[in-house]
């Protein structure tokens, strides 16, 4: 708790007095390193977002700029009379639906052809690249269904790993799982019993739960919308009263995305949320999905944590994706400064919450129920929960549809 204060301090200074502080001050653990990108000195060369393709390739961070904080760092800023020049790597971390789209791309399974096209692109500015790739997302989102797709999830890794050791030269294809050479058939093997063991990790285990939280706060947020014709007010009030009495947990990005869909913000409702319907067949796997998808972008976070507290390197991890709106997602509510500690990481944003939702007193509601809040988070099953609201969802739906025969 106590270094939770002391970053809280951290994060709300300037770039000039966070150097002093990072560089004198004995309290902040030589362990401890910021990310500034709201008074960035250091250009991050490589930008994606002019793509023109289906696929996105993202960061924590939609600016173009960055700073680096540590004690090391901040003395020799200090020294260098302000000059703080450094060097940083690059790991292009594959989601389900890009390693499953490779997987067919190489083996000659049928694409719809834009797919193929935006595939084909991602393959060229690979072999460009030289940077380091991983599957990490695919890896996180199958373990636990590796019981059920074995088969499926070792062929997806098998044409992973055959690809990712070839990126550099032009593969030709289409290439059957057999005409792959068995050394990587070995290394396959490998990488299904690290994905196998990922789901008991205790490490891990807080990606896990936060996926199945997100998945809680976005199957209330739309039973509230799909309930209730009320104000929006009232709806954000609603979910605000679910959060601190049933939920436990503070999300801030993720409240800002379920704000902009009962806002009906246009970037949010119709790109995040296109696909969900009231009368969607799909709709629990849409939103499962939905959870994924934003579970990964605290992965990519926690991914540069572990990358600064192992190899003490700034490897930015982006995130490829075909659904279109996590960008948006990012910059309707970017991220500003990250301070990373060991392997967790404390973030604040561009819009603080408060000044974002103005409907109910944020700050208010923030701090009088934080107690409440730990009480049920030490004590929830988010097992029963998902069941229960997945149950109230789906009876919202037979109502609408009975309502409508």
């Amino acid at each position: 708790m106590k270094e939770e204060l002391l970053f809280n301090h951290l994060l709300s200074l300037d770039s000039y007095y966070l150097f002093y502080e990072f560089a004198f001050n004995s309290l902040i653990p030589d362990e401890c390193t910021m990310l500034i990108f709201d008074e960035g000195l250091n250009e991050i060369t490589q930008n994606f977002e002019s793509l023109d393709s289906k696929f996105e390739i993202l960061t924590i961070t939609d600016s173009n700029k960055f700073t680096i904080i540590n004690k090391e760092i901040a003395k020799n800023t200090f020294k260098n009379n302000g000059k703080c020049n450094l060097n940083y790597g690059m790991c292009l971390d594959m989601d389900t639906q890009t390693v499953s789209y490779l997987a067919k791309l190489l083996s000659g399974e049928k694409l719809e052809k834009d797919i193929t096209l935006s595939m084909e692109n991602l393959i060229d500015l690979f072999r460009t690249l030289h940077c380091d790739y991983s599957c990490m997302p695919y890896e996180l989102e199958n373990s636990i269904k590796i019981g059920k797709n074995r088969l499926e999830i070792f062929k997806t890794l098998l044409y992973f790993e055959f690809y990712k050791n070839n990126s550099d030269t032009k593969i030709e294809y289409p290439i059957t799982a057999n005409d792959i050479p068995c050394e990587y058939t070995q290394i396959t093997d490998e990488s299904m019993d690290i994905c196998s063991q990922m789901a008991t990790r205790a490490e891990l285990q807080f990606l896990y739960n936060i996926n199945k939280t997100i998945y809680c706060l976005l199957l209330k947020t739309v039973i509230i919308e799909f309930s209730s014709k009320k104000s929006l007010t009232y709806k954000i009030s609603d979910l605000f009263s679910f959060i601190n009495n049933e939920l436990g947990v503070y999300m801030e990005r993720e409240i800002a995305v379920c704000y902009g869909y009962l806002k009906k913000v246009n970037i949010i409702r119709n790109c995040f949320f296109k696909k969900v319907q009231i009368n969607s067949n799909k709709i629990i796997s849409t939103l499962r999905g939905m959870a994924w998808d934003l579970t990964h972008i605290r992965l990519i976070e926690y991914l540069i944590s572990v990358d600064m507290n192992m190899e003490n390197i700034l490897c930015f991890h982006y995130l490829i994706s075909f659904d279109n709106g996590l960008r948006k997602i990012l910059k309707y509510y970017p991220i500003n400064r990250m301070i990373i500690y060991k392997t967790k990481s404390y973030v604040t944003f561009k819009y603080p919450l408060y000044n974002f939702i103005k409907e109910i007193d944020i700050k208010d509601n923030w701090i009088k129920y934080v107690d409440l809040r730990r009480l049920i988070h030490s004590k929830i099953n988010l097992d029963s929960m998902i069941e229960s609201l997945e149950n109230q969802l789906l009876n919202l739906q037979k109502e609408h549809n009975n309502q409508k025969i």
